[in-house]
């Protein structure tokens, strides 16, 4: 058991004794003791809504083929949530030699997934989004090299009945008014433990 569980718990059993004793406190004897009026409430998790949820079709251990170069393998990916599954956390490893983290969360103030990614070459990518339709997540932004210009820059990820995920990027190079076009394809299948 984890230090914050067994202080959640734990709160939760001596917040229920005192709730069960009543405002006249503990009887020792002919003495009373009154419990201490500032007792933390108890700690609810707030991330246990169906909007946490929406990306959960990631999460698992990912062997990552690329559909755009015959599907050889890409990379491997760790997708896990964490903070009481407020938020998720990626760990990307290339076939290259290179990696990079994501932390992605929900913010339900603005009702939007947002993502921030870090890698090695350097760059980051913060894009943010909502499902599009169930199973179907997609988030836009901006890529930035930590030595060029930033770019718009989207990603869509589409579960597949089979199990497999679509992860899609998309970039736009040049003008406002230019397309976007494909930055990397990739299908995510289980990897086998």
């Amino acid at each position: 058991m984890g230090r914050s569980a067994f202080f959640r718990m734990a709160g939760a059993v001596f917040g229920s004794v005192f709730f069960l004793m009543g405002p006249s406190g503990i009887s020792m004897g002919q003495e009373s003791v009154s419990p201490p009026s500032t007792l933390p409430a108890p700690v609810q998790n707030i991330c246990e809504g169906a909007e946490f949820s929406q990306f959960d079709f990631w999460l698992g251990h990912w062997q990552v083929m690329d559909r755009s170069n015959d599907h050889i393998l890409a990379g491997t990916n760790h997708i896990e949530k964490l903070k009481g599954g407020c938020a998720l956390l990626e760990h990307w490893t290339a076939q290259s030699g290179g990696s990079g983290e994501s932390l992605t969360y929900y913010d339900p103030t603005s009702r939007k997934w947002r993502q921030i990614w870090i890698a090695v070459p350097g760059y980051l990518i913060d894009i943010s989004g909502s499902l599009i339709k169930p199973g179907v997540m997609r988030l836009e932004g901006f890529l930035r090299p930590y030595s060029g210009a930033e770019s718009p820059f989207r990603g869509t990820w589409t579960a597949n009945d089979d199990g497999s995920v679509r992860q899609f990027f998309e970039i736009k190079n040049g003008p406002p008014n230019t397309d976007w076009s494909p930055w990397f394809d990739g299908l995510y299948k289980p990897l086998s433990d």
